[in-house]
C-alpha cells in the first residue's frame, strides 16, 4: 500500500471508502435537488420561487435537523456495510452497497417527487405534505434493505465462479511468499 506511507491514516480511511460517499450522499440528497431535477425534466425555469421562499422562512437548525434525518437511512447503510466488512461475507460489500444506495436514493427520490409534484405545475404544496418532507428519510431504509438484498441475491451466483478463482490465486501468491 504506497498512500500508507504519504498518510499514516489512509489505511483506515480507504478502508471505510463507502462511509464517506454515503455521507456525500445523503447531504446531496434534498428537496432542493429534487426540484432542480422537476425542472430539468419539465423545462420548467421558473421553478423554484415558492421553494425559496419557504427555505427563506426556514431557520437553519430546522435544515440541520432535515439534513440529520437524511442521514438516517445511510447510516444504517453504513454501519450494516462496516458489520459485513469485519465477516468472512466481505466480497458481498460492494453489491451491498451499491444496491443499498441506490434502493435508498430512488425510494427517498421517489417519494420527494410525488410531494413536491405540484411545484412543476406551478402548484402549491399543501402544509401536510411539506411536513411528510421530514419523514421521507424513514422510507429509504426498507428501500436501501430492498436494494441490498436484491443486489446480494443476484451477485451469490457469480460468487460461487469468481471466489474460488480469487482463493486459487491467493493460494499460490502465500506460497510464493513462503518460498522466498
Amino acid at each position: 500500500m504506497q498512500h500508507a506511507v504519504v498518510f499514516g491514516c489512509m489505511p483506515k480511511i480507504s478502508q471505510y471508502w463507502y462511509l464517506i460517499i454515503l455521507f456525500l450522499a445523503a447531504l446531496a440528497l434534498s428537496p432542493t435537488m429534487v426540484l432542480k431535477t422537476m425542472a430539468l425534466i419539465s423545462g420548467n425555469p421558473d421553478w423554484s420561487n415558492g421553494f425559496r421562499g419557504s427555505l427563506a422562512a426556514s431557520a437553519f437548525i430546522d435544515r440541520i435537523i432535515s439534513a440529520g434525518l437524511r442521514l438516517v437511512p445511510f447510516a444504517g447503510l453504513g454501519i450494516a456495510l462496516v458489520i459485513v466488512s469485519k465477516t468472512d461475507l466481505r466480497d458481498y460489500l460492494y453489491p451491498l452497497f451499491f444496491g443499498g444506495l441506490a434502493g435508498i436514493v430512488a425510494t427517498i427520490f421517489w417519494a420527494s417527487w410525488a410531494v413536491l409534484g405540484s411545484h412543476s405545475t406551478g402548484g402549491q404544496v399543501s402544509s401536510s405534505r411539506s411536513l411528510s418532507l421530514m419523514f421521507i428519510p424513514f422510507l429509504g431504509v426498507p428501500g436501501g434493505a430492498m436494494g441490498a438484498i436484491f443486489a446480494g441475491a443476484l451477485y451469490t451466483p457469480f460468487r460461487n465462479l469468481i471466489l474460488p478463482k480469487r482463493r486459487a490465486a491467493d493460494n499460490r501468491r502465500s506460497e510464493e511468499t513462503l518460498r522466498e
